[in-house]
């Protein structure tokens, strides 16, 4: 037999060996070319089926964002009194105004009778499906149970809302994924800003940030069976507060609200010492204390003063507001801008017909004695306060700001003596000596802007000058006299509210003083107004009384209450509570959001 050689052969064996090589080569490289197009196509997929989910989720955010917004506001006043009734709660309107909002946003096509049923209760933690949605609307968030998974579970004044739907997938597909979960969700409550006591005196965990009185709580009550009653407001304090021996009562849906807020026992207060108009203790809702911490500190709201007050030293003002009424002393030389009121009986709340009577301007100092009374003419200028029967009364002229009664000394109030005005703001400026010039004495009562101090039927309630900077006041050529703009009332948002007493800043009157003590009010006298307390560098004092009745806001650098009573503080201010995302959110202060 023939041996084929290597040399017959009609290919060479190397040229065998690289033809062969390489087709295998090929094989291999267009699996590993397929294996790897599936998983560059799977890895695409997923990234943009995971920027569809993105923007899913962002498109959700927006929605419970704006639903837990458009709710909040319903949750006090002013928002409440739009929907409130003696059938409906706060919280009931709230979840409404959600609902109708994610029915608005999402086209769920729910009726008004649906919306008000969904909203009439919580939504528990399996949801409530509508169409494609899972969704959870709830006040208290902690309705929900665990679907809601914030910080503020139990906290009263807190609206949650919660939106989960399925998101198909496109290219996720190929590996069995069609579709999976996307939601968002938000809290909102309302921020604090209808203060009716506030303290501005600066502090954070128990240090002082501004100087002040030696202990650091800056709002304090003390006194056995005190009660300091808040209605329709907050109570807003930049520092602590301290209660030794009284109770705080906040009529909901008032809270109180600190820097530092934490119970410590009886350096600060007990566990029950806060309680709603129930009694009930308010740390049920704000737990652990019964008081919500600030986010911030609350900025002095500044209301502007009459100008030109600083001028004329020591005299005050020589224009706008003239040298005030003469008055006869009780002994000694009658002096102008000195009133010593020894005539009028009180009657009742208010003064006896024949009353002494003085006109708005400067005053170097004014005192009504012993069961005397005296009654603050916002238009009208006289001459012989101590002797009505003499007295001649002139309309103030139109180069005068009408209602304003602007004390550079002391304010004095004797036992069981009055002082009532309608239409008036008395505004004080401070000594050197920085002492109390505003101190009624035991059974002496200011009672202003309540419609006690005119024969009008209503009461005067802006005052002489408001929050807004401005007079309720406009000049009448016929029959030449200042006539008040009583329709300004009715919108307190547009025109302020009334300023019943303004104690000026060290810095409106040239003065380097650090803080005052001007309010004093001893034990057993009454403040009865309605208006603005605006005293932000003052260390108000008020000692137990039971005819206090305070209705407005009072603004002070610290504030303590000697009590042994009970005592109103009542807030009539304007709407102006503004709903606030509460979470999620991207940064926190102070470990809130």
């Amino acid at each position: 037999m023939h041996q084929l050689n290597r040399e017959d052969r009609t290919e060479p064996v190397g040229v065998l060996t690289e033809l062969r090589g390489p087709r295998r080569s090929s094989g291999q490289t267009l699996a590993l070319f397929a294996l790897f197009l599936i998983v560059f196509l799977g890895s695409a997929g997923l990234a943009v089926d995971y920027g569809l989910w993105l923007s899913a989720r962002r498109d959700y955010q927006a929605v419970t964002d704006s639903a837990v917004l458009a709710g909040a506001a319903f949750l006090g006043d002013p928002g409440a009194a739009t929907c409130v009734t003696a059938s409906l709660t706060a919280e009931q309107c709230a979840r409404r105004a959600a609902w109708r909002n994610l029915n608005t946003q999402l086209g769920l096509g729910l009726s008004d009778s649906d919306i008000s049923s969904y909203g009439n209760a919580n939504v528990d933690t399996a949801g409530r499906t509508v169409g494609s949605y899972s969704i959870w609307v709830d006040a208290p968030p902690s309705g929900a149970g665990t679907a809601y998974p914030g910080t503020v579970a139990d906290t009263k004044g807190a609206l949650f809302a919660r939106v989960e739907a399925a998101q198909s997938t496109y290219f996720s597909r190929i590996f069995g994924l069609s579709s999976f979960k996307v939601g968002a969700w938000s809290t909102a409550g309302l921020a604090p800003s209808r203060f009716a006591v506030i303290t501005l005196r600066r502090g954070r965990n128990g240090n002082p940030i501004d100087s002040g009185p030696a202990n650091a709580q800056d709002i304090k009550l003390a006194g056995s069976g005190t009660t300091l009653r808040v209605v329709g407001g907050d109570i807003g304090g930049n520092f602590g507060m301290k209660l030794t021996a009284g109770t705080l009562q906040m009529v909901q849906p008032s809270a109180v609200y600190l820097i530092d807020y934490q119970s410590c026992g009886s350096s600060c207060w007990n566990l029950g010492d806060i309680i709603d108009q129930y009694g009930t203790p308010l740390y049920t809702y704000y737990p652990p204390s019964g008081a919500q911490q600030l986010r911030t500190f609350i900025p002095d709201p500044n209301y502007a003063a009459p100008p030109g007050l600083n001028s004329g030293a020591p005299n005050g003002p020589l224009a706008d507001i003239p040298i005030g009424d003469a008055a006869r002393a009780t002994s000694g030389t009658p002096t102008p801008g000195v009133v010593d009121i020894n005539a009028g009986s009180v009657s009742g709340a208010t003064c006896a017909a024949g009353s002494p009577r003085i006109g708005p301007g400067t005053y170097t100092s004014i005192r009504v004695r012993n069961n005397n009374c005296l009654i603050l003419d916002p238009t009208y200028r006289h001459t012989s306060p101590n002797n009505m029967l003499s007295d001649v009364a002139t309309p103030v002229p139109q180069t005068q700001r009408p209602g304003i009664f602007y004390v550079i000394g002391d304010i004095q109030v004797d036992a069981n003596a009055l002082i009532v005005g309608d239409g008036v703001t008395v505004i004080i400026r401070p000594t050197s000596g920085g002492g109390s010039q505003f101190s009624p004495n035991s059974g002496g009562v200011v009672d202003l802007n309540t419609g006690k101090g005119l024969s009008a039927p209503t009461a005067q309630l802006l005052g002489g000058w408001t929050t807004k900077g401005a007079s309720p006041y406009a000049w009448n050529a016929d029959p030449g006299r200042w006539e008040y703009q009583a329709p300004q009332e009715a919108n307190k948002k547009l025109y302020g509210r009334g300023i019943a007493l303004y104690v000026l800043k060290p810095g409106q009157y040239g003065s380097s003083a650090v803080d005052t003590d001007v309010i004093q009010v001893s034990s057993g006298a009454g403040l009865a107004w309605q208006g603005v307390t605006y005293a932000p560098r003052d260390n108000v004092q008020i000692a137990g009384q039971p005819n206090h009745d305070g209705i407005g806001q009072l603004v002070s650098w610290t504030f303590t209450f000697n009590g042994g009573t009970n005592v109103t503080q009542k807030y009539d201010g304007p709407n102006e509570s503004i709903p606030y995302l509460i979470e999620p959110c991207a940064s926190a202060t102070g470990g809130q959001c």
